[in-house]
Formats: structure tokens, C-alpha cells, sequence
């Protein structure tokens, strides 16, 4: 599903991406740390057309929302003079992002009469014969072509003609009257409502569905949250949850956790405390991409089962190890090689600049039909941009999505981050 997020000038980022690589997350953080306005950056970006003013961080700037699926970036944007949607890119894809459904259990109460309409049309869209939106695309573009057909004569005294491209869905369209013994579901008390909601959601298979769970302590009825998490992602295609409870971190899995707020506040290591119970150490690495690198690395290394994976972000690694091992947690950290190590702390350091260099010559021929050089970090980007024009974040995602089919148990990367681990968890 889904493979990152990059949220720019709404409400709590100013400019931030979040790597998710198609798994599962939960994202732990205090009060205001910004969880929640991930979960809703993702709902303005699949469900809505118009921004309101409130959310946006700057009001001088224009506020934009990406995602990276199946191997493409999309981007919308909206106005911050008119607070509209300016632009859709690419364009030519977005049926794409339009097949999936993305659905927003807020903090605040959602009526289970709307999330079941929402399962409902996203189950329609698995369903309908996919010549369908086309159908009603071609119909839809010949009605508008009449009503324009006057447009651009004398009577309207434009010289340039206006044009329409009609966005059919057709499972949207329908709209559905919830009742339960005659009386309408959206005014059932909280408790029935939230037992429904789970109910429907764990009834049928959503492989479509990306589901954002807000506050996962207080979103359904049930208290048995290891039941609750592994019964939606079994039956939902993707689950990303916020949490700032250790009681639920305890029952988490094999789920990416991302440690939220840009600085954290001392609340931070109380709640990724409930990952202890699973006797692992921790391991934080910096980069955004990084983490599939580290994941496949302490799985070939032996330490898949003795690390939680945690990707703190470059600007906030040192302060959150230093907070997790105050309250005496076993934390290990690695960042690029142009960072300076501590090892006497915990903080590790790579041979190379970036992960990026250890990438296989293979891989990289494959991705942009180049070897770029390995021994600097700025020739490596400037080749690769020279051969397939591309940002850098691009580049690093592009290769990430792709990084664990290639490599191997004597894969460098492999041999080094095994050899940390090792001197630092078994010393």
C-alpha cells in the first residue's frame, strides 16, 4: 500500500516525510506531538477538496500533501489564497490514488452510519467491472461537451475555449440510509456504535482500504488491543494508528513504530516503554528511508528478533536515545558515517556518508541505468540525477522500496550493521 507520506505547511510540519513501506505503523507521541495531523493530512489528501484556513501553517504558502505508491509520487495542493485544490500531479496516474479508499476514525466521534457507507463503497470499488468509470467517464465528457459547446462564440466574447475532464467514481456516488429496527444508526450511543465499527471493519476482507486510526486506546469498545490491532490488519489493507499509551504499545507487533513530536517532551520513552515487555533492545536509525535498510539488515544479521527498529529522524536521535536510556532502556544508535559516533553512549556510526552508498550495483542499473560513484554522497546523487532526472528524496525512496530483495547475509551493509549490533548488544 502505501509507501511514504510527505505532509508540507499543514498544521504541526512545516515540511516532513514519513516512510511507511507498505507496512503497518503506529505512531507514538505525547499531547500535540502532531499525531493526530498526520492521520488527517492523509484524509485531506484521498477525501477532501477544500482546506480550511485553520490548518494551515503558513498562511503565505501554499499547502501540499504526497504520497509514494507503487513506485510513484503524487501531490496535491491546495491554494492558501482560495484554499481550494491548485493542482493534482501527476495527473495522468491518479486513478491510481482514486482506488484506494482511505478511512479516518477521528479522536472524535465518527458515526459508524458514515464508516459504513465508506466500507461500503470501497467494497462496491472491488467489485465493479473496471470498464464501468470508463463508461460513465465517456458519457459524462458528452454531456459537458454540449453544455460547452457555445462556449468561445461572439455571445460570450471569449477567445479561448473552456474545457472539462470529468473525474468519474462511481462507487462514491452512492449514498446509503443506515437503520436499525427502522431507527437511523448515526444516533445509536457511542459504546453500540464503536462494537459496530469494529464489527464491519474484521466482517470482510478491505485490501483496498487504508484505515487511520486516531487515539487506538479509545477507538473501539473492546479492551483486548492485541486482539483488536492483529484482527483490522488481517482484514484491512493497511492500518496506521497513533497511540500515546504504553499499554498499547505492549501488544504491538511486527508494525513500524515512529516515534512523533520534534521535540520530545519526557513522555516519550514512558510510552515506547511498553515495547520492553517484548525483551528487545532498541535500535534508532536517522534517515527517513533508511528504515526496510536496518529491518532486512538485523533479520540477515541474526538480531531481527532482539531489536525494535526505531526511526527517530536525524534532529531528534540524540535527544530520544538519551531520554530512553535514562529511564534505563537498552538503546542502540546508528546514524550516516559524515555523523560524529559515540560509542561509549550507544551511538554507532556507519563507514559510509549515507545507506544509499552501499547500494548494489545491480539495483542501481536496474533503477536508473547508471553505476554512479560510491565514494561520496554528492557525486553518488549528482550521477544518478545526471542519468534519470529525479529529487533526491526520490532517489532514496526509489531505492528503498526495493533495497530487501537485494541484499544478502554478505552484503556489506549486511556485514556492518550485524557487526554494531553485536559489539553493542553483546559486549
Amino acid at each position: 500500500m502505501l509507501q511514504s507520506l510527505f505532509i508540507q505547511n499543514f498544521r504541526a510540519w512545516e515540511n516532513q516525510t514519513f516512510t511507511f513501506n507498505g507496512e503497518h505503523v503506529v505512531f507514538a507521541g505525547g499531547t500535540d506531538s502532531g499525531k493526530s495531523s498526520v492521520l488527517q493530512a492523509l484524509d485531506l489528501f484521498f477525501n477532501r477538496d477544500t482546506i480550511d484556513s485553520t490548518q494551515v501553517r503558513d498562511p503565505s504558502k501554499d499547502v501540499a500533501i504526497g504520497i509514494r505508491y507503487d513506485g510513484t509520487t503524487f501531490k496535491k495542493t491546495f491554494s492558501h489564497k482560495t484554499h481550494q485544490v491548485k493542482s493534482r500531479t501527476p495527473a495522468a496516474d491518479w486513478k491510481k490514488v482514486e482506488a484506494i479508499h482511505y478511512i479516518y476514525l477521528p479522536a472524535t466521534n465518527k458515526t459508524s452510519a458514515t464508516i459504513l457507507t465508506e466500507l461500503a463503497q470501497a467494497k462496491a470499488d472491488s467489485l465493479l467491472p473496471p470498464h464501468l468509470a470508463d463508461e460513465l467517464a465517456a458519457v459524462a465528457k458528452h454531456a459537458m461537451d454540449e453544455v460547452l459547446s457555445v462556449v468561445g462564440t461572439a455571445e460570450t466574447k471569449r477567445n479561448s475555449p473552456v474545457t472539462a475532464v470529468p473525474r468519474v467514481k462511481p462507487a462514491r456516488a452512492v449514498d446509503f440510509t443506515i437503520l436499525n429496527n427502522g431507527v437511523p444508526v448515526a444516533g445509536a450511543e457511542l459504546g453500540y456504535s464503536k462494537n459496530l465499527t469494529y464489527a464491519m471493519l474484521v466482517g470482510s476482507q478491505y485490501d483496498n482500504v487504508v484505515l487511520g486510526i486516531d487515539d487506538m486506546e479509545h477507538a473501539f469498545a473492546s479492551m483486548d488491543y492485541q486482539k483488536v490491532i492483529r484482527s483490522l490488519e488481517q482484514h484491512v489493507g493497511q492500518v496506521l494508528m497513533t497511540t500515546r499509551s504504553s499499554q498499547v504499545m505492549k501488544h504491538m507487533g511486527r508494525e513500524v513504530t515512529v516515534p512523533v513530536g520534534s521535540n520530545p517532551d519526557g513522555n516519550m520513552a514512558t510510552i515506547l516503554r511498553g515495547l520492553e515487555g517484548q525483551g528487545k533492545a532498541f535500535l534508532l536509525v536517522e534517515g527517513k528511508y533508511d528504515l526496510p535498510w536496518y529491518k532486512e539488515a538485523a533479520e540477515l544479521s541474526g538480531f531481527g528478533n532482539r531489536v525494535n527498529i526505531l526511526p527517530a529522524g536525524g534532529t531528534n536521535i540524540d535527544e530520544l536515545r538519551r531520554e530512553m536510556a535514562g529511564v534505563g532502556m537498552k538503546c542502540v544508535a546508528i546514524v550516516d558515517g559524515d555523523t560524529a559516533p559515540d560509542e561509549r553512549t550507544g551511538k554507532y556510526a556507519l563507514v559510509r556518508d549515507c545507506v544509499e552508498l552501499y547500494a548494489p550495483d545491480d539495483l542501481l542499473q536496474e533503477l536508473f541505468g547508471t553505476v554512479p560513484p560510491k565514494a561520496d554522497k554528492h557525486a553518488f546523487f549528482a550521477s544518478v540525477q545526471a542519468a534519470k532526472p529525479a529529487s533526491e528524496n526520490g532517489i532514496k525512496a526509489a531505492i528503498a522500496e526495493n533495497i530487501a530483495a537485494h541484499l544478502t547475509p554478505h552484503s556489506e551493509f549486511v556485514r556492518e550493521v550485524g557487526t554494531i549490533l553485536k559489539r553493542a548488544l553483546e559486549s
